[in-house]
């Protein structure tokens, strides 16, 4: 069953040479709707359809699970049309796509695409607590990794995730990872790194399929 997002649309049209219908050209933006506590999160969709247009329907779906919205107007606009959608934190993760249809001004040809653009929706995610310390020849980095919970509305442990772990020596600018791990049910991570461990050292989560990238405050180990 389909379910409309929690926060509503808002359609705006602006004006743009006619042209033929064809194949409208859609953007969608952020690529990546990050679902925080407390707040909704936009995206936007933009249509260029490249001709008068009588009707138009810009409409949001997710490519598994449950999660459908849409913007219609009967309004005559010149060409182009804006869609904003909002997304809480219980909305379904994954891949969403964008159909955008509607008919040209006069001859009611209808213009059509399907999935014409995607983007991704997930939960977010966040490293805390992070910092390392030198102990011998090495490097001792600790931190925490949580997660969005929709249900609780707040962050728990996120365990069972990949955490990597990187360095770069000072005056250098590229990243290097030293390390992977796995964090703990608690969400907590540890790793021991020999070699020289003065620099700047951060943790990066790359992220899933449902939830977003982390990376922790990078932490900065004076040489001695």
């Amino acid at each position: 069953m389909r379910t409309v997002l929690a926060a509503g649309a808002a359609l705006a049209v602006t004006a743009t040479a006619g042209a033929d219908p064809k194949d409208p050209v859609v953007t969608v933006g952020p690529p990546v709707v990050r679902l925080v506590p407390g707040t909704s999160a936009p995206v936007t969709v933009a249509v260029d359809f490249g001709t008068c247009m009588d009707e138009t329907l810009i409409e949001v779906e997710a490519a598994e699970g449950h999660g459908y919205d849409y913007v219609s107007s009967g309004e005559r606009i010149n060409g182009r049309a804006t869609a904003s959608f909002a997304f809480d934190g219980i909305e379904t993760r994954g891949r969403w796509t964008v159909a955008v249809s509607g008919s040209a001004c006069g001859t009611s040809t209808p213009v059509r695409r399907e999935a014409a653009a995607s983007f991704e929706v997930k939960r977010d995610a966040r490293i805390t607590g992070f910092g390392v310390r030198t102990r011998g020849p090495a490097a001792e980095v600790a931190g925490r990794l949580t997660r969005l919970d929709p249900w609780a509305n707040r962050y728990v442990p996120y365990g069972g995730a990949r955490v990597q772990v990187e360095s770069r020596p000072s005056g250098t600018k590229p990243w290097t990872v030293r390390d992977t791990t796995v964090t703990t049910r608690n969400g907590r991570f540890s790793v021991r790194v020999p070699g020289t461990a003065d620099g700047a050292w951060r943790a990066v989560f790359p992220g899933t399929r449902h939830h977003a990238d982390a990376t922790g405050e990078a932490d900065r180990v004076a040489a001695h």
